[in-house]
């Protein structure tokens, strides 16, 4: 019976991320017999919740894809508490330069973006709190079509990984891959995380916990720095 009630939390986690994910499948996905780790280690279900307790995590969050169900780890409160104190002093502060290509070869060059509002995403294609959101920053992004207003999605992942993921799911960011360094400079250690930067290059908003309205937010930031 223990084993039953530690395993209905991931249960329930599992039936709304895929919810979120893959609104055209309405089946509930039945308990996996396995999950994979960070790592690529294939663990048994049933050891999920005391390998959460060895290593302190605050929770998970589930991505299904081809190859299993993987597991993100969830930062304890206290962890999510410091994180964002952290990116917080970042805040009201020039942001970062930096000088990217997207997936289509264009350029972005902080410097020159100066005049516009820039709209930074940091994510990552096993990322299930990013695919979740994923939905709603595409009508953010699609509001906004012919304003001075650019939306950056920014990534670790190399381009073959991330024209896998596009295959199946849709992100309408300018989609940044092999940012690495870009991801260093800007303090990102959660995912996602969303940033605005004004038309001076000051960083005016950071958000990276997934207890929001994610729209609703990034909307009021852009507002806030849009003139009247």
């Amino acid at each position: 019976m223990k084993k039953i009630l530690l395993l209905l939390p991931l249960y329930f986690l599992a039936i709304c991320l895929k919810a979120q994910t893959d609104s055209s499948e309405l089946k509930v996905p039945e308990i996996p017999k396995t999950l994979i780790m960070p790592d690529g280690t294939v663990i048994p279900t049933s050891s999920l919740d005391s390998i959460q307790k060895v290593n302190g995590w605050g929770g998970v969050s589930l991505s299904f894809l081809d190859d299993g169900v993987h597991i993100h780890p969830q930062k304890s409160k206290a962890e999510q508490i410091k994180t964002e104190e952290r990116l917080n002093a970042h805040l009201n502060k020039p942001a970062p330069a930096f000088t990217v290509i997207d997936m289509e070869g264009l350029p972005f060059c902080l410097d020159s973006l100066k005049g516009k509002i820039v709209v930074l995403n940091f994510w990552f294609t096993q990322c299930g709190g990013c695919i979740a959101e994923m939905a709603e920053l595409n009508r953010l992004r699609k509001s906004y079509d012919g304003k001075d207003v650019i939306f950056l999605a920014i990534t670790f992942d190399d381009t073959a990984t991330i024209n896998t993921f596009l295959s199946k799911k849709r992100f309408e960011y300018n989609i940044i891959p092999s940012a690495k360094k870009t991801c260093v400079d800007y303090d990102i250690y959660g995912y996602p995380t969303s940033m605005v930067i004004d038309q001076k290059g000051v960083l005016r908003f950071i958000n990276c916990s997934l207890d929001r309205d994610i729209k609703s937010q990034l909307n009021q930031a852009i507002a806030e720095l849009r003139p009247i």
